[in-house]
C-alpha cells in the first residue's frame, strides 16, 4: 500500500563527462577522458585535476568513478587500463596502476577492502585496497565451481513422466541458445553482495556465444555457474538484504526481470509494461535497503534517444511500478549513469553524459489514504502501480494487496495522487502533466483516457459493494505556456474552495526558484481536456521538502528544507486572486517561529481543543509536534477522529486521546505518556489507515500483508459513543464480538442503564445476550479495575455505586421482565434471581414449580425441561439439589434429581423416607442431610417428642447461644438448654459467664464453684448468702477463698475478707505486710492499735524488702552497662569490618563474590526471623518458649546485637515497673526514720535511671555516632574507588538499622522517682 511520493527534484547543468561520484560532503565530481571536475554549490564547474595515461587512445573516457571514505579519495579507471587515485584532501592525482589488457569494468567491496577489475582479455583480477594484485582467473570457464552438486539421479529425466511425450522425451537434450542479443556490448558485468562474502559476473562466453553469471567468493574462487538463460541482458544486481541476483531477460512475447538465487537457479521473474525488443536495460540497481529496484531502459525502436526510468518495489510478492520517467539525451550510445546514494535510502543521481545534466531526486514512502474529516466511511487508501491507480476502500470492504476492490487505468504514469480535506473527492497527477478528478457521486466525465474495473468490490454478473468514484476532470498542467517538466510539481495539496496548491521547483529562474502555486478547478469541466494556468502563491529561497492542509481545507503547513515551517491561509482566495504575499511563520504556543530540528518529511495538521498544530515524523523516527518532541521511536502514526495512533520501534502500537494526553504533552511540552493503552505488533508493521468511525486499524507488515486489529482504545471508545447515543445494542454486540466486559454497559453510566433499562432489553433483544451481560455482572467498576489506561481520566469516586450493583441490576431487569410477561426471556428472569449475592436460587425453583404446575401442556413441559437444563448450566447439579431439597418442597427436589446423572435407586428411598415424616422433624431431617444445622434447630424444636435429639443438635454442634430462647423460660427444656451452656461455659474456663447462667438457673451450688475458680469473692459472698451458708462455713469459706486470692498477689483483696467476714485483723495486717502494701498495713495498725507488729512484723519485712531491692537495682544497673558496652564493641567492629569489605571490593576483580560480605553486614539491618523449623499454631508456653529463642547473647552468635538491645529493652522495662512499690517503700522507711538508708536506695534509683537515659539515644539511634565519622573525601587525592566506597558505606547506614518492630524504638517509660526532701 506504500507509494513513493517526491519530495525534492534538482536539477543541474555541469559540462558533458563520463561519469560521476559524490563525496560525504555531498560534493560532486565529474570525470572526463582527460579532466576531472568539481561541482561548488553555486553550480559552477571548477577543474581538479588533469589525467595523463601511459597509452593515448582514440575515444578513452572515464569508466566508472568511486568514492573511498577511508582515504578521502576517488578512485578511476579508462578502458585502456590506467587506475587513477585522486585526493580530495591534498587535490592531488596519482597513477596507482596500470593493466595492459584494459579495464571493461571495476567493483569495490562493500567494506572498500577489495577491488575486481574485469580486463578486456576476459580475466578477473582481485587486488587489495593498497592495489596489490592478489589473483588473476579466467572469467570464461567450464567449469561450475567448488559447490557443485552431486547428481544420484533423484529428480532427472529418465526418472520423470513426460506424459504424451512418451520416454523419449527424457532423452531429449535442453537447446542451448545460439548467440547473445544483438545489442550486447559483449563486456563483463559485476556486482558484490552486500556483506562481502560474494561477487557475481555476468559475461559473454566467447566459445558458447551467450551470456552466464558466475559466482565468486571473497578470494575470486568460482563457486557456482548459473543455468543457461536465453536473451539475457547485461545489467546484474545483487539485492543487499536479500539472496538473489537480478538480471533482465529478452524473450520472443515479453520483456521481464529475473533473478537468480546464489546457486545460480531462477527464482522468479516480473514482466516490464513495453513490448518485446523495442527497449535494452541499460542498468539495474539496488537502493541501500533493498526496498527499491532501478530499472533504466533504453529505446531502441521509436526514438533511441529517450531513457525510461523506473523505480520497482515489492509487496506480497507483487512488484509494483511506483515510479516511472524519461530522460533524454542528445548524443545516441551514451548511456545514462544512475547511482544511489549512499546517506539516504530513497535518494537517485542521474546524470545525462550527453549534456552534463546531473538530477538528484529523493523520495519518501507514504501512504495516500483519505483523510479521516471528510465523513465518508468508505476509507480509501491508494498505490500506484504504473498507470493503474489502485482504490481500497478498506471502510467496506478489506482487500489485501496486489488486490484492490476496483481500479482507474489511465494513459500515462502516475506520479502522485492526493485527497481533498472535507469532501470525498481525491486527483491524480500523471506524467503527462494531465491532472485527473475522482468524486464519489452519479455524475461523471466520459473520457477514453481513464477506464474503471472493478476487481475484489464485484462485477463479471456479481452486485457491487461499493460504490466507485467517478471522473469528473482531466486537466491539462500549464505554466508560462508551456508543459511542466515531471521534476517541476511535487507535493499537491487539495484545500478549500476547489483550489489546488503544489510547490514549483522553477528550473530555468535565476532569482526565485521555488514558488507555491493554486490551481481553482471550481469551474465545471465541459472540456475533458480543459487547460488551466497556476497562479504563484508565494516564493521560497529554499527548497520545499512538505506540503499538508488541516481537516477544514482552509490552513496550509509548509516545510522548507531548513526546518522552517510557513502557514498559508487559504480563507480569503478566490478565484480573482492575483498572487499577493500569503505565507507567514507558523507559530509555536510560545510565540516564536516553528524551525524544526530534523526534517519532517512525513507531516500532518493536527486540531486540539480548536487550535492547529504541526505534527511531523523525522527520519530518525522521532514525532515532532510543533518543535517539541512528543515522541521518539515512532515509526508511523495516523490522526483518527479521537486519538492519535503510533506504532513504535520496539514493535507496539499506542493509542493517546487527543483530548487528553495528546493535550497535555502540548500544553505542559511534555512527551506523551507511557502508560496508555497499546498492542504489540509484528516486528516492522506499519498503520495504513484507520478507516472512519470504525474500531480497527489496518496495519501492512514488511512481507506486504496486511493485518486488522481492533485496539482495545477504540473499542471502549465506540462503545461509550453508543451508550451516550442510547444504542445499548450496539454497544453490547461491539463489546461481546470485541470480547469487552459486558459491565461497561452499566459503569458507564449507571444512572442511565437503569433509567432506560427498557432501551437496554429491546435493543439487546436476545435472551442469549441478556443472560451473558447477567453472568458477567461483577460488584465492581471495571473501567478502573479492567481497563484503566482508558479510563485514567474518570474520576473514580463514581466507582462506589458498584458496591451493590450485581443486585441492583437484576432487580431492575427482573422487574421489567415481570411486567413483560414474555416468555422467551423466562430464562433471563430465572438468571436474574441465581445471580444475586446471595444466591436466590431457591426462588428461581420456586417459579419454576408454579411454571410447571400452572399447566400440564407439552409446551409448559419443555419450558420446563428447557429452563432446567438451564439452571444446570449456570450452576452445579449439587448445588442445584441441594437447593431445591432445601425449598423442602419433595415435588422441586425429585424434578431436579431427574436431571442428574444418578439412579434412582440412589434417591427415591431417602425422598419415600422423608415423605412419611410429620412435617418439622422431615425439615429437620433435610437440614441436617444439608449441613444446615442452626434451620433443623429451629425445625426440631417444634417437634414435642424429639426434645432429647434438639439437645443433642445442640451440644454436637455448639448451637448454645441460637437455642437459648427457643422455649419459654418457665420450661424444662428452657432450663436444661441453659444447664449445659453453663456447663460448656466451665469447659472453656469462661468462670463468670458460667457463674451467671447458673445463677440463672437457680444452680447455686454450680455458680459458687464458678465463682470460686474466678476468685470474684464479691459473687462467691452473694451465692453463698442465696445458699443461706451459716457464719460459721461463711467464714471458712472466706478464709479459703483469701488464700487463694493471697496466691494471686491480691493482697487487698485477701486482706478485706480477713478483716470483715473472718473477723481476723491480725491476719489481715499480716497479709498487708507480705504483701509490701505499707500503707494499708500502717492504716489498719492504727485503726485496731496494734502497734506491736510494727516491731515483729513490719519493721522486718521492710529491712528484708530494702535490701531485695537494693540488690536487684544493682543487678539491672550492671547488667545494663555490660551490655551496651558490649553493644558498642559490636558496633565498632562492624563498622571497621564494613570499610575494609569496601576498600578491597574495588581493588579485587568486578566478578569477586558478594558472599563473603554477607556476614560484615550489621545483622540488624536484616529483618528478624526465627530459627529452626517453620511451626504453625503454637500454645502459649511454646510461643513464649519461641521468643526466648528468638536471639541468643552468646558471644559471636549472628544476632548478637538483637539480642543485646531485646536484653536493654527488658532491662528498662523492669526498671520502670518498679517505680509504684519503689515510692511507697521509700516513704515507709522514712515514717521508721531509715533516712540514711532511704537516701541511698534513691541515689542508686537515680543513678540507674540516668545511665539509662544517657545511653538510649546510642542504643537506639547508632547512625548519629556512626556516621558522625563518615566523611565524604574529595579532592586531588581522592581516587574513583575510595569515593564511590565512601558513598556505598553512606548508603548503607542511610537505610534503617532495625527492621523488627518490637526493637526499632525504646520501651515507653515514666521513671521520675524523686523525694522533695534529698533534692
Amino acid at each position: 500500500m506504500k507509494n513513493l511520493k517526491l519530495l525534492n527534484a534538482k536539477k543541474e547543468s555541469t559540462s558533458a563527462a563520463d561519469n560521476f561520484c559524490i563525496d560525504f560532503d555531498n560534493n560532486v565530481f565529474i570525470g572526463s577522458s582527460k579532466t576531472l571536475y568539481s561541482i561548488e554549490s553555486s553550480s559552477k564547474i571548477t577543474p581538479c585535476t588533469e589525467l595523463i595515461s601511459e597509452i593515448e587512445k582514440e575515444g578513452s573516457y572515464i569508466i566508472d568513478m568511486e568514492f573511498l571514505f577511508e582515504s578521502n579519495s576517488i578512485f578511476m579507471a579508462n578502458p585502456s587500463g590506467d587506475l587513477y587515485l585522486y585526493n580530495v584532501d591534498e587535490k592531488e592525482v596519482s597513477s596507482v596502476g596500470f593493466v595492459e589488457t584494459g579495464v571493461d569494468i571495476f567493483a569495490w567491496s562493500p567494506d572498500q577492502e577489495f577491488l575486481v577489475l574485469l580486463t578486456g582479455s576476459n580475466t578477473l583480477i582481485l587486488m587489495t585496497k593498497d592495489f596489490d594484485a592478489i589473483t588473476e582467473k579466467d572469467l570464461c570457464t567450464d567449469e561450475f565451481g567448488e559447490s557443485k552438486p552431486i547428481n544420484v539421479g533423484w529428480g532427472s529425466k529418465t526418472t520423470q513422466f513426460h506424459g504424451s511425450e512418451g520416454k523419449q522425451a527424457a532423452h531429449v537434450k535442453q537447446k542451448e541458445p545460439n548467440q547473445a542479443l544483438p545489442y550486447d556490448d559483449c563486456k563483463p558485468r559485476i556486482s558484490w553482495r552486500r556483506d562481502g562474502e560474494y561477487f557475481v559476473t555476468s559475461s559473454v562466453d566467447k566459445e558458447k556465444g551467450y551470456r552466464l553469471l558466475r559466482i565468486w567468493n571473497r578470494e575470486a574462487v568460482l563457486q557456482f555457474t548459473s543455468e543457461i538463460v536465453e536473451g539475457l541482458e547485461e545489467p546484474i544486481a545483487w539485492k543487499p538484504l536479500g539472496n538473489v541476483i537480478a538480471c533482465s531477460q529478452q524473450r520472443p512475447n515479453k520483456h521481464q526481470v529475473i533473478f537468480f538465487e546464489k546457486n545460480g537457479l531462477r527464482h522468479g521473474e516480473f514482466t516490464l509494461p513495453f513490448k518485446p525488443n523495442t527497449f535494452k536495460i541499460s542498468s539495474l540497481s539496488w537502493n541501500s535497503d533493498s526496498s527499491i529496484l532501478l530499472v533504466v531502459a533504453e529505446e531502441l525502436v521509436d526514438d533511441p534517444f529517450d531513457f525510461h526510468v523506473m523505480l520497482w518495489t515489492s509487496s506480497n510478492y507483487h512488484w509494483f511500478l511506483k515510479q516511472k520517467f524519461k530522460l533524454n539525451i542528445s548524443i545516441p550510445y551514451k548511456p545514462l549513469i544512475v547511482k544511489w546514494s549512499s546517506f539516504h535510502a530513497n535518494e537517485l543521481q542521474c546524470y545525462n553524459q550527453s549534456t552534463g545534466d546531473l538530477y538528484s531526486f529523493k523520495w519518501m514512502w507514504s501512504i495516500f489514504h483519505a483523510a479521516c474529516s471528510n465523513e465518508c466511511d468508505d476509507s480509501i487508501v491508494a498505490s500506484i502501480d504504473n498507470d493503474k491507480l489502485l482504490i481500497s476502500p478498506f471502510g467496506k470492504l478489506i482487500v489485501p494487496p496486489p488486490m484492490c476492490a476496483y481500479m482507474f487505468t489511465v494513459t500515462s504514469s502516475i506520479q502522485t495522487m492526493f485527497f481533498a480535506p472535507n469532501i470525498p473527492a481525491f486527483a491524480a497527477y500523471l506524467g503527462n502533466s494531465k491532472l485527473m478528478i475522482f468524486k464519489k457521486d452519479s455524475s461523471s466525465v466520459s473520457s477514453q483516457d481513464c477506464n474503471l474495473k472493478l476487481v475484489a468490490a464485484g462485477g463479471n454478473g456479481f452486485k457491487s459493494k461499493v460504490q466507485p468514484y467517478s471522473l469528473h476532470g482531466c486537466y491539462d498542467i500549464k505554466l508560462s505556456n508551456d508543459c511542466p517538466s515531471i521534476f517541476e510539481l511535487y507535493h499537491w495539496t487539495w484545500t478549500e474552495k476547489n483550489i489546488l496548491c503544489v510547490g514549483w521547483c522553477n528550473q530555468g529562474s535565476k532569482n526565485a526558484k521555488y514558488c507555491i502555486l493554486s490551481f481553482d478547478i471550481s469551474t465545471p469541466v465541459l472540456d475533458s481536456n480543459l487547460k488551466i494556468m497556476g497562479r504563484i502563491l508565494t516564493y521560497f529561497d529554499t527548497p520545499i521538502i512538505g506540503m499538508c492542509s488541516n481537516e477544514n481545507g482552509d490552513i496550509i503547513a509548509v516545510q522548507l528544507d531548513n526546518g522552517r515551517v510557513f502557514q498559508i491561509c487559504i480563507e480569503n482566495l478566490d478565484s480573482s486572486y492575483e498572487g499577493l504575499l500569503v505565507k507567514k511563520p507558523w507559530l509555536c504556543d510560545n510565540g516564536k517561529d516553528l524551525i524544526l530540528s530534523q526534517s519532517c518529511p512525513n507531516m500532518s495538521i493536527v486540531s486540539v481543543s480548536g487550535k492547529e498544530y504541526f505534527l511531523g515524523l523525522s527520519e530518525k523516527y522521532n514525532l515532532f509536534c510543533n518543535d517539541s518532541i512528543i515522541l521518539s521511536s515512532c515509526t508511523s502514526y495516523y490522526i483518527q477522529e479521537e486519538f492519535l495512533l503510533a506504532t513504535t520501534v520496539d514493535h507496539v502500537l499506542k493509542c493517546f486521546p487527543k483530548k487528553s494526553d495528546l493535550q497535555d504533552a502540548i500544553m505542559k511540552n511534555n512527551p506523551l505518556p507511557s502508560d496508555v493503552q497499546s498492542q504489540r505488533i509484528e516486528k516492522g508493521a506499519r498503520i495504513i489507515i484507520a478507516p472512519y468511525n470504525r474500531t480497527f486499524v489496518i496495519l501492512q507488515m514488511p512481507r506486504g500483508n496486511l493485518e486488522t486489529i481492533h485496539p482495545r482504545a477504540l473499542v471502549l471508545s465506540t462503545i461509550c459513543k453508543y451508550l451516550d447515543d442510547l444504542w445499548f445494542g450496539k454497544a453490547a454486540d461491539l463489546a461481546k464480538r470485541q470480547r469487552i466486559d459486558l459491565n461497561i454497559l452499566y459503569d458507564h453510566n449507571p444512572q442511565q442503564f437503569l433509567g432506560h433499562i427498557d432501551k437496554v432489553i429491546d435493543q439487546i433483544n436476545s435472551p442469549s445476550d441478556l443472560n451473558l451481560l447477567i453472568a458477567s455482572l461483577k460488584n465492581e467498576d471495571i473501567r478502573f479495575t479492567m481497563y484503566p489506561l482508558t479510563f485514567k481520566e474518570k474520576d473514580q469516586n463514581s466507582s462506589l455505586s458498584c458496591k451493590n450493583k450485581i443486585n441492583t441490576v437484576c432487580d431492575a431487569i427482573g422487574k421489567f421482565l415481570d411486567g413483560k410477561n414474555d416468555n422467551r426471556y423466562y430464562h433471563t428472569l430465572l438468571a436474574t434471581f441465581v445471580k444475586r449475592e446471595p444466591s436466590e436460587l431457591d426462588q428461581a425453583l420456586i417459579r419454576l414449580k408454579t411454571l410447571k404446575d400452572s399447566s400440564d401442556s407439552k409446551n409448559i413441559r419443555d419450558s420446563v425441561d428447557q429452563a432446567l437444563n438451564f439452571l444446570l448450566y449456570l450452576v452445579d447439579v449439587h448445588e442445584l439439589r441441594n437447593t431445591a431439597l432445601g425449598t423442602y418442597d419433595l415435588e422441586i427436589a425429585i424434578m431436579v434429581e431427574q436431571k442428574s446423572q444418578r439412579d434412582p435407586k440412589e434417591f427415591l428411598p431417602f425422598y419415600n423416607m422423608l415423605q412419611q415424616l410429620e412435617e418439622n422433624y422431615r425439615k429437620f431431617k433435610i437440614d441436617m442431610h444439608l449441613n444446615r444445622y442452626k434451620k433443623a434447630l429451629q425445625h426440631i424444636s417444634k417437634c414435642e417428642d424429639a426434645f432429647s435429639e434438639c439437645l443433642q443438635l445442640i451440644k454436637d454442634q455448639r448451637l448454645y447461644t441460637d437455642a437459648l430462647y427457643l422455649f419459654p423460660s418457665s420450661s424444662s427444656q428452657y432450663k436444661a438448654i441453659w444447664s449445659e451452656y453453663g456447663d460448656y461455659l466451665m469447659t472453656k474456663r469462661y468462670f463468670d459467664e458460667s457463674g451467671i447462667i447458673f445463677t440463672r438457673c437457680e444452680m447455686h451450688e454450680k455458680a459458687l464453684i464458678a465463682y470460686k475458680e474466678s476468685l470474684n469473692w464479691q459473687m462467691i459472698l452473694c451465692s453463698a448468702t442465696k445458699l443461706n451458708y451459716a457464719e460459721n462455713k461463711l467464714a471458712c469459706l472466706c478464709h479459703e477463698v483469701s488464700e487463694k486470692l493471697k496466691s494471686s498477689q491480691r493482697y487487698l483483696d485477701a486482706a478485706h475478707l480477713l478483716e470483715h467476714y473472718v473477723k481476723d485483723p491480725e491476719e489481715a495486717i499480716v497479709t498487708l505486710i507480705e504483701g509490701c502494701e505499707w500503707s494499708m498495713a500502717m492504716l489498719m495498725m492504727s485503726k485496731y492499735n496494734r502497734h506491736d507488729l510494727a516491731e515483729s512484723h513490719f519493721i522486718p519485712t521492710l529491712k528484708e524488702h530494702h535490701i531485695n531491692m537494693k540488690s536487684h537495682l544493682e543487678q539491672l544497673l550492671e547488667t545494663f552497662c555490660k551490655h551496651s558496652e558490649r553493644l558498642k564493641y559490636l558496633r565498632t567492629q562492624k563498622k571497621i569490618k564494613a570499610e575494609e569489605s569496601n576498600a578491597t571490593k574495588f581493588v579485587e576483580d568486578d566478578l569477586f563474590s558478594d558472599i563473603g560480605s554477607v556476614t560484615d553486614a550489621a545483622s540488624s539491618c536484616v529483618e528478624s526471623r526465627p530459627s529452626g523449623s517453620i511451626m504453625t499454631r503454637k500454645s502459649s508456653k511454646s510461643r513464649r518458649k519461641q521468643k526466648l529463642k528468638k536471639y541468643r547473647l552468646k558471644e559471636g552468635s549472628a544476632d548478637e546485637d538483637l539480642a543485646l538491645i531485646a536484653a536493654l529493652a527488658e532491662v528498662i522495662t523492669k526498671v520502670d515497673t518498679l517505680k509504684d512499690n519503689f515510692l511507697s517503700t521509700l516513704k515507709a522507711m522514712l515514717h521508721y526514720g531509715f533516712d540514711e538508708a532511704s537516701k541511698k536506695l534513691q541515689g542508686l534509683m537515680i543513678l540507674v535511671t540516668s545511665t539509662i537515659e544517657n545511653e538510649i539515644p546510642n542504643i537506639w539511634n547508632p547512625l548519629e555516632n556512626i556516621g558522625s565519622s563518615c566523611e565524604m573525601k574529595f579532592g586531588p587525592d581522592s581516587t574513583v574507588n575510595s569515593i564511590t566506597a565512601s558513598l556505598q558505606s553512606d548508603n548503607k547506614m542511610s537505610a534503617p538499622t532495625i527492621k523488627d518492630p518490637e526493637l526499632a524504638a525504646p520501651p515507653w517509660r515514666n521513671i521520675d522517682i524523686t523525694l522533695q526532701m534529698f533534692n
